[in-house]
């Protein structure tokens, strides 16, 4: 008898099923997208998928000019699936490992200024001291926190603890798409932050304090920080308020999250101990630290020379 295996949109319906039990709605999300924008389209009515198909995939979709980083994250959702075809849905294995890595590594990588320098961030600083207001506030805190915007617009006041000058980071707030075929659902979710070690207290600076500290006696300890409601606001309502500062400032258009590389950078140049910071970010290990948030600059980088010239003149004598 001739066991026919499934399409790989079966395999798929299967297997999302499976995860809708098991991950956060967050990497439920993800998937969905990922599997409905490219995976469904390139491999739907497949019933098997072969190394010169992955490879064709992996450089169409370089083509797209889509981020190394983009391309990884679609090729292990690829890769999950298939394997969970191989055991329950009879497909035959497919050696993803001796084909992807190549094509995927040599996807163009875009270059993206993603780091304020001193100049532009004491610049922006200026301007939200000066003109002040509930957005502006968000800004201040993920330029002088590194919390990301999602962390920033979950904080409500009683995270807010003026007494031992901290704030709490206990949610995230996500917009979410969830996409089913034709189906597509937008939902503002409040959550736990994105991982374990992102639940953290990050200390407040001098100049923080002294603006949330005649804030908080006027709110309930329930009312989220940036909208002064008992729902907080959207991260894009944020995002969007950032980039019109970035734009009648003359700054670069540098992403929201590259205010967290930015806080990352300038901490590392006053010679912040990288344990500390990893901490203060929320980080698990202090190599995510340091090659993902850690950008110095040219100055950064003639000082360490300068300093190594010198130390060497001073055993020469």
């Amino acid at each position: 008898m001739i066991v026919m295996t499934k399409k790989f949109k079966e395999a798929t319906a299967l297997w999302k099923e499976e995860k809708r039990q098991s991950v956060k709605l967050s990497s439920y999300a993800l998937y969905s997208t990922i599997l409905n924008t490219h995976l469904l389209p390139a491999f739907g009515e497949c019933r098997r998928i072969t190394e010169g198909q992955l490879k064709s995939f992996a450089a169409e979709l370089s083509e797209r000019q889509l981020r190394p980083s983009t391309i990884r994250i679609i090729f292990l959702v690829l890769k999950m699936i298939t394997r969970f075809a191989e055991k329950r849905c009879g497909w035959s294995h497919t050696d993803f490992d001796r084909c992807i890595p190549t094509a995927v590594e040599s996807a163009p990588l875009r270059q993206r200024l993603e780091v304020l320098t001193p100049a532009q961030e004491r610049r922006l600083l200026e301007y939200l001291y000066g003109h002040y207001s509930f957005a502006g506030l968000g800004i201040l805190i993920g330029l002088l926190t590194g919390m990301r915007i999602g962390e920033v617009c979950g904080l409500t006041w009683a995270d807010v603890d003026l007494q031992r000058r901290m704030l709490h980071v206990e949610r995230t707030v996500q917009r979410l798409w969830l996409i089913d075929g034709d189906r597509r659902q937008c939902d503002i979710i409040t959550g736990p932050p994105k991982t374990a070690s992102s639940r953290r207290e990050v200390p407040l600076t001098s100049d923080l304090l002294r603006l949330l500290r005649p804030l908080k006696k006027q709110f309930p300890a329930d009312v989220f920080v940036l909208s002064a409601q008992l729902r907080p606001m959207e991260p894009r309502t944020l995002r969007t308020y950032y980039y019109q500062i970035l734009r009648k400032l003359g700054l670069p258009p540098v992403r929201f999250h590259g205010l967290r590389h930015t806080f990352a950078t300038r901490c590392v140049e006053s010679r912040c101990d990288y344990k500390t910071l990893s901490a203060i970010l929320g980080h698990s290990a202090i190599g995510t630290t340091m090659n993902l948030y850690v950008h110095p600059d040219e100055t950064a980088k003639r000082r360490c020379v300068e300093q190594m010239a010198r130390s060497l003149r001073m055993r020469a004598k």
